[in-house]
Formats: structure tokens, C-alpha cells, sequence
């Protein structure tokens, strides 16, 4: 095969990797079927059949007579019955692209080469994609395997996407829920109390608002710790949802603060309430007691649920000031407090930051999970991640990193090669040394991986860890020949890393190095391949036995 188409597909397998991170798995395989004669020259139909939703996509790249695609259908479902599928293609919905006319009365009507692909999802075939030509086929062009390689992305976006719905209604659904206690969240009140206000106008019906807290909770955390506290918080809210009626609905505003909005007038709502904290200060080794503020809600009034909350707000302050575990009633201006403004600012920013993490990891995870996905069966790109990350860890504390590049370059350690999935397998595996054209074909990965890295806005600082990890110091290094300084830290760090794992691991075309050897490779590259200060905190873990050797 000649280099040239090599490099056409492995760019193909670069746009529809890219593509696929911005769309559906159904567009994907459109694009694909559109695409791939830049993946197989003298294609004449891409045939893709999917299973659940029984439809049949045809893209002609020629034309072809009607009994080609009969044939090509009755092949499809041939494979399908070995796997123990019955199918009917041809009773399937059918959308030919570009034209209806590509199927009729002209062209050849029969395939010379028809090979038929599952795609699996959650160990089950989801799809079949067909490829077929009607030429000679060219036993020098092997391109079983960029087919096979294609079939595994699927199958990875697949379950990707089976995943992402599954996330998508999770999330639906913990947005109105506190993830904690599992009642009621701060954003579902004001929805849903607003929902019971408009309501109550409409009918002329009861309605109050009861917030309460626990008293003293800082203290109960300071002296029990955390782990304590949130099992009070779970306690308090499970005696809620346990005792009042199931038309009443109970939130967690934040913190320590909940709501509950009652059907009914205060007087009833205060004896509930006070059933409830009587319930919660007696079933507890340590004593835990709440304060209350309620408010009911006048239905000829034009109030708001953010104007209740703060009456009730008020009326919560007065219980706590005048001596906790106690409830109060907002009285129209007899409860004015200087508490209108909660502290929430710290909270806020806090929050924020967790948020991000958690995006992060989010991030990390999906894109981690389809790397291993469509690397399980190498088990050389399948547990760097892990023996890489561990080394770079371990050289970023040796090095001062601050905490927060500390989680950036774990997260560049678990990403960084991951661009290396749109290498053809056969030269991942290859059991000699690269030939200079499949070393230029490898070169490409760090491009590709940035490509996808760039998708995840939440992952910006992980992006310059997979563009430059391949850079020398001395700028002889690749994609973008960067030099010294120019080098982030990070991706220097993980160069050094890479490097002792590669070296200390065994591959197709020779064993793993012993450790002096390693070592010795190391220093002989330092200042031209790897950073002199990385290479020397290396040096230093060595023999510190921080990084294990054997």
C-alpha cells in the first residue's frame, strides 16, 4: 500500500474521530457512509442495518441495479442468522443517499467483495455495516483492519451514547434532588413552591412555609466531624419525608437549612413541625435539636416565593436569637432582623471549585473509558496510563508542583497518549522496528489526541500535556519543535515518565531494558530528549525507593 493512502485513511480515521465528539452515533454513521471511499477506493454501497430501530441506510458511491442491494441485504442477514439474528433487511425502513436513483436499472448487479460488520453495545449487536465493490479487490491493500478498527470506534460511541442517555436522565432527575439527602434541592423549591403559590391563589386554599436548621451544627461537625454531620443531615430529612403527608414536600436549601411547604394553615403546620423535632431530638445518642421560622401565605397577596422565604428567613432568625430549639411565626413587621443577607458568598466559591473537578473527572472518565475500550486487547496501551501516572505523580511532588497542576498532570498522565487509538493496530503490534513512513504515521497521534482533548472546555490545562509531551528540550522533538522553557512543565514531566515506562516494559520487537539500563538511557538524554531538573528529581526518587524499579 502506498503512502499516500495510507495517509488519507489515517487522516479519514482522524475527521471522523473529531466528528463523532459532536455528534450522534446515527450521524456518524451517515458521515462514515458518505466518507468511505476515502477508506476503501472502489466502494460501491455502504449498507448500515440497525436493529432496534429497524432501519436501513444505504449510501451509493456508484450506481448499481436493484437486485445488487437485494444482494447485498440478503448477505447482511446470512451474518446476521449466524449470530443467531433473524432479520429481514428488505422489509426494513430504507433511506438511499445521494439519490434514489443510484439503485435502479443501472450498473452491476452483483458484488465481487461484500464483508458485514457487528457492532456490539453492552455485549450485544446493535447495528451490522456492510461494505461491498463491485471491482476487483487488491489482496495488497489490507483494509480488514481499518474496517475492524472503525467497527470498535462504534461500538465505543455506541455505548458512549447508551451512556450519555442514561447520565442525561440522572441528571434530570438529581436536578431537582440534593444528592445528599435526597430530598428536594435548593432550585426544585423555587419552582415547585411557586408552582403550590399560584395555586393556592387560584383555589383560595392553605398554604405555609416552614425553613428550619439545626442548632449548633458547626460545632457537631468541629467535634464529630463530617462523616457525623451529613448522617444528621440524612436523619433530619428522612424524618420529614417519614412524617409529613405525602402532599407536602420537603428541600434542602444548603447546609444545614431545609423547607418544607405544607398544605395547610400555621397553626397545623406548626403542630407537625413540632411533632417532627420532637421525634428527631429523642431517637439520637447525641442530643440534636432544630429551630423553625413559618410563614402562611395570605392567597390575596402578590408574594413571591423569594419574598416568603425571606419572612421566613426572619422569623427563623428570631428562634435562633432568642434561644434555639424553638419555632417562631413571621408576624408581618414585628419579626425585622438585620440577617437578611446570608453568608453564602464562601459557600458559593466553594462550590464553584467542586463543580469544576467534578467536570473535570466527568470529562477525564469519558474519554478515558473509550480509550481502554478500543485498547483492551493491547495490553500496552491498555496499563500505561496507570504505571505513567504513578511515575509523573510521583516526580510532580519531588518537583513542588502546587495541588492544582498536581490534579491536571494526574489527569494528563490517564489522557496523553490518547490519540494513539487512530494508529493502525498492525503497527501498535508490529513486531519489528517502525519503517520512517509508520514512525511519521505515529507522529500524527498528539495532533489527533488534542483534537479530541479540545472538545472538553474543562480540560484546557490537560490539552498542552497531550500536544507536547513528545518535544525535546533541545527542539528536535515533535509535533511543533518546542525547546527548553517553551516545554510546559507537565508534559516535560510526563516525557521522563513515558520514557522509563516504555523503556522498563517489554515490547513486540525487543524485552523491557534493565533497570540500569534505563537509567543509563535517561541520563544519556538528558538535556537533549528530557528536562535535566525532571531527570534528576527522577534520579532521586530512585534512590529514595519512592519510584520502585523492579
Amino acid at each position: 500500500m502506498d503512502k499516500q493512502k495510507e495517509n488519507i485513511r489515517l487522516l479519514f480515521l482522524s475527521d471522523l474521530f473529531d466528528y463523532s465528539l459532536k455528534n450522534s452515533f446515527i450521524d456518524t454513521v451517515s458521515y462514515l457512509g458518505a466518507n468511505s471511499r476515502r477508506l476503501i477506493s472502489n466502494l460501491s454501497l455502504f449498507v448500515s442495518i440497525e436493529l432496534d430501530t429497524q432501519k436501513c441506510f444505504v449510501y451509493a458511491h456508484r450506481k448499481v441495479k436493484k437486485n445488487y442491494l437485494s444482494r447485498i441485504q440478503e448477505s447482511i442477514r446470512e451474518f446476521a442468522l449466524t449470530n443467531s439474528i433473524d432479520i429481514k433487511p428488505s422489509e426494513y425502513q430504507l433511506a438511499i443517499h445521494p439519490k434514489e436513483e443510484f439503485i435502479g436499472s443501472e450498473g452491476p448487479n452483483e458484488p465481487n467483495f461484500s464483508l458485514t460488520i457487528p457492532i456490539f453495545a453492552h455485549g450485544k449487536i446493535r447495528a451490522l455495516i456492510n461494505f461491498s465493490t463491485s471491482g476487483p479487490v487488491n489482496p495488497k491493500e489490507n483494509d480488514i483492519p481499518y474496517i475492524n478498527l472503525i467497527a470498535d470506534f462504534l461500538s465505543a460511541l455506541w455505548e458512549r451514547e447508551i451512556r450519555e442517555l442514561e447520565e442525561r436522565r440522572n441528571i434530570e432527575k438529581l436536578a431537582f434532588v440534593d444528592s445528599l439527602t435526597g430530598v428536594f434541592n435548593r432550585h426544585a423549591f423555587y419552582q415547585l413552591f411557586s408552582q403550590d403559590i399560584a395555586e393556592a391563589r387560584r383555589n383560595g386554599s392553605a398554604l405555609s412555609l416552614a425553613i428550619f436548621d439545626v442548632d449548633g451544627f458547626k460545632q457537631i461537625n468541629d467535634s464529630y466531624g463530617h462523616s457525623f454531620g451529613d448522617m444528621i443531615l440524612k436523619q433530619v430529612s428522612a424524618q420529614f419525608r417519614k412524617l409529613l403527608r405525602e402532599e407536602d414536600k420537603v428541600f434542602r436549601l444548603g447546609g444545614d437549612e431545609f423547607a418544607a411547604t405544607m398544605k395547610t394553615d400555621k397553626k397545623e403546620a406548626y403542630t407537625a413541625l413540632k411533632r417532627i423535632i420532637r421525634e428527631i431530638s429523642i431517637t439520637r445518642n447525641v442530643r440534636v435539636t432544630l429551630s423553625g421560622g413559618i410563614v402562611e401565605i395570605n392567597p390575596y397577596k402578590t408574594l413571591g416565593a423569594d419574598e416568603v422565604l425571606r419572612q421566613a428567613d426572619k422569623a427563623l432568625y428570631l428562634a435562633k436569637e432568642r434561644g434555639k430549639n424553638q419555632i417562631f411565626f413571621y408576624q408581618d413587621e414585628n419579626t425585622q432582623t438585620e440577617a437578611d443577607q446570608l453568608p453564602f458568598d464562601e459557600e458559593i466559591k466553594r462550590l464553584a471549585q467542586d463543580i469544576n473537578i467534578r467536570l473535570k473527572e466527568f470529562a477525564t472518565e469519558q474519554l478515558a473509558s473509550f480509550y481502554s475500550s478500543l485498547s483492551r486487547d493491547n495490553q500496552l496501551l491498555y496499563q500505561k496510563p496507570v504505571g505513567v501516572s504513578n511515575y509523573a505523580l510521583s516526580l510532580g511532588r519531588e518537583l513542588n508542583l502546587p495541588e492544582s497542576r498536581l490534579q491536571n498532570l494526574r489527569l494528563g498522565a490517564i489522557l496523553y497518549d490518547i490519540g494513539m487509538i487512530a494508529v493502525p493496530r498492525k503497527i501498535v503490534l508490529k513486531s519489528s522496528r517502525l519503517t520512517p513512513d509508520e514512525y511519521e504515521l505515529v507522529k500524527h497521534h498528539t495532533i489527533i489526541g488534542g483534537r479530541m482533548i479540545q472538545q472538553f472546555t474543562v480540560l484546557r490545562e490537560v490539552l498542552s500535556i497531550v500536544l507536547y509531551h513528545h518535544e525535546w528540550v533541545n527542539g528536535q522533538g515533535y509535533p511543533f519543535g518546542l525547546a527548553g522553557e517553551y516545554i510546559p512543565m507537565e508534559a516535560r514531566i510526563i516525557a521522563v515518565a513515558d520514557a522509563f515506562y516504555a523503556m522498563h516494559s517489554h515490547r513486540p520487537y525487543r524485552s523491557a531494558l534493565r533497570t540500569e539500563e534505563s537509567i543509563s538511557e535517561l541520563i544519556r538524554g538528558r538535556g537533549i530528549k528530557y528536562d535535566p531538573q525532571v531527570v534528576e528529581a527522577f534520579l532521586s526518587l530512585v534512590d529514595k525507593r519512592i519510584i520502585t524499579t523492579q
